[in-house]
């Protein structure tokens, strides 16, 4: 498994953990959000 170092923006954002299931990594929105159909965002992740 490689090693990524990652900077978190919030010491209160969640920390990422390997799955499991699936591919990786599961990523996690910086913060609430509400979408309606048709409506574009750009998703903060709080991480780099």
């Amino acid at each position: 498994m490689p090693k990524i170092k990652i900077h978190y923006f919030s010491p209160d954002a969640p920390r990422l953990q390997l799955t499991k299931t699936g591919d990786w990594i599961d990523l996690y929105c910086a913060q609430d959000m509400t979408l309606h159909a048709g409506d574009f965002a750009l998703v903060p992740l709080g991480v780099s």
